[in-house]
């Protein structure tokens, strides 16, 4: 006699699963329609949150050309030098289209104080107790103190005063313990700015702490433009003549002197950087300034890239722009600016980008296609060309204006994307509830379908229990 199990096992399963996956393939396009709506609304949110990034980057680059000063860096020159291992410069603005000359006679440095050399074994003395001393940076003074118990040898409390030097915070002098050979020793003072500005200047202080390894500020001159030089045993600094730890240049034939190797206070427009000092007999370098076209390129890029891939983003999502107002307003806008005519300047400045050599592709891409259109005007007077961009009507303000609407919390972008996120989630909701009565119904046919069968089985087994007992009773028949 059979049973369902293996009526089911049979042939009979495949019947089942072929009625619900029947039953589930007519349903299917309802979760279709629901996923494709879902889908574009999805494809629509992607897009407006790419929208929102290029916006963000175009509000960063009119930030940047709307700060202060920003017009003098269109004023930018490049200085080319004859020996820029020795030598370089850079110029801005107010810097002149010429020549300069520039030797190098010598470089700022450092300043260092250094101990007379002692044996590093030997007892320091009778030391027992606080001790201090001033040292002093360019008006900013500390008082050191140093903890010594009477035991210690000359290396050990030549430490201790590098330590309490170093633990000061923030300050420009630094101390440590060279050993010179295996048993001697020298503490070294040194500074990590440049020039007589920053000259080391010290006290001896209660006790004489410094004055027992050779730093005596009397000895030495400390405060006094002649110091005592440091040699192979006695104290002192490393540069006597504290103007020597200036640099010294030869600009334009006349000497200079700074306490730094940056010197920006020169000739209006430039900062020179002294690399290396220039043999006694060598020539000057020549520094030669031009209008630095490929500056101001550079400058303008970042900010035609913006507007590019903006416009690029709009472009390529043609449905989107053909069903979305504010999209399609976007592209055009973007798309006419370039031609637009900028007013409110000096009669006889440009007034469209064309004109100083930025010009859209067949894509709409601004691009600097003619720079000796750009260096013209540069030469001629680079407001002109800062008044294009930065004006009260200029590229930037129109541009700013077009996108004002788009931008911030209160602004369209924002909007669209909070009502999409709210419109997938509610299509979601919506699949998942059909996908529910639809997987509910096909389990209900499954069960029908099986009730069906387990009735067709328990009448055919009844039959055939019939069959056997008339069978039995004429068995002839």
């Amino acid at each position: 006699m059979g049973d369902l199990s293996s009526l089911l096992s049979g042939g009979n399963q495949s019947q089942t699963d072929l009625l619900v996956q029947s039953y589930l393939q007519t349903q299917q396009p309802k979760l279709n329609k629901i996923q494709d709506k879902k889908s574009a609304l999805e494809t629509k949110n992607t897009f407006f949150t790419n929208l929102n990034t290029r916006i963000n980057a175009v509000v960063s680059k009119i930030d940047t050309f709307q700060a202060n000063d920003f017009d003098k860096k269109f004023g930018i020159k490049k200085v080319t030098s004859t020996g820029a291992e020795y030598v370089t410069a850079t110029a801005d603005g107010d810097a002149s289209v010429g020549t300069n000359t520039v030797k190098v006679n010598r470089l700022a440095t450092s300043d260092s104080l250094v101990s007379n050399r002692v044996n590093s074994a030997d007892d320091f003395g009778d030391f027992n107790g606080a001790f201090s001393f001033d040292l002093e940076l360019n008006g900013d003074t500390r008082t050191i103190t140093v903890n010594l118990d009477n035991s210690e040898t000359y290396q050990q409390a030549m430490q201790k005063i590098a330590d309490a030097i170093n633990s000061e915070d923030d300050f420009k002098i630094s101390a440590s313990v060279v050993k010179d050979t295996t048993s001697t020793a020298r503490l070294s003072f040194n500074t990590s700015e440049l020039g007589e500005d920053n000259k080391i200047i010290f006290s001896n202080g209660a006790g004489n702490l410094l004055a027992n390894i050779g730093l005596d500020e009397n000895t030495l001159n400390s405060n006094s433009t002649t110091r005592v030089a440091f040699d192979n045993t006695n104290a002192g600094y490393r540069k006597a003549n504290v103007s020597d730890l200036n640099s010294e240049a030869e600009i334009n034939g006349i000497t200079v002197t700074r306490s730094t190797n940056t010197l920006e206070d020169v000739i209006n427009g430039f900062k020179f950087t002294l690399n290396k000092v220039h043999d006694s007999g060598a020539n000057a370098e020549t520094l030669t300034t031009d209008i630095d076209v490929d500056g101001v390129s550079n400058l303008l890029q970042p900010l035609l890239d913006a507007y590019n891939s903006t416009l690029a983003l709009v472009n390529n999502n043609k449905s989107i722009r053909r069903s979305d107002a504010s999209a399609n307003n976007l592209y055009s806008s973007l798309r006419s600016l370039p031609s637009t005519k900028i007013t409110g300047l000096t009669s006889g400045n440009p007034e469209y980008l064309t004109v100083i050599g930025i010009k859209p592709d067949s894509s709409g891409n601004l691009k600097i296609t003619d720079k000796d259109a750009l260096k013209k005007y540069l030469e001629d007077d680079p407001q002109k060309i800062a008044d294009i961009f930065t004006s009260s009507d200029g590229f930037v303000a129109k541009l700013e204006n077009i996108i004002s609407s788009l931008k911030g919390e209160d602004g369209i972008i924002k909007s669209k994307k909070d009502s999409l996120v709210h419109q997938i989630q509610n299509y979601s909701e919506r699949y998942d509830q059909l996908k529910a009565r639809i997987d509910t119904q096909a389990n209900n046919l499954r069960k029908q379908y099986e009730n069906l069968l387990q009735t067709s089985l328990t009448a055919q087994n009844q039959y055939n229990s019939f069959s056997s007992f008339t069978y039995g009773l004429n068995p002839q028949q």
